[in-house]
């Protein structure tokens, strides 16, 4: 994905992701701000957004576990 984004920044969104993941990307991610569109960076970010907030939650449901921080 990074790859892509890289070689071609201006890509359309589908290139990457099926509709459904890019329906389902849209549920996870606040409200646009002004002059923000919803182009290839737009859902790599809601990707590593989604990535960050699994593995805050896979580390809670382990507390005894110290290996991250």
């Amino acid at each position: 994905m990074t790859m892509l984004r890289r070689a071609e920044p201006a890509g359309a969104p589908a290139a990457i992701f099926a509709d459904t993941e890019l329906a389902l990307l849209e549920r996870t991610i606040p409200a646009l701000t002004p002059g923000q569109t919803r182009d290839l960076n737009f859902y790599l970010t809601a990707v590593a957004r989604l990535a960050d907030l699994v593995i805050g939650f896979e580390a809670a449901l382990r507390p005894d576990d110290k290996t991250c921080g």
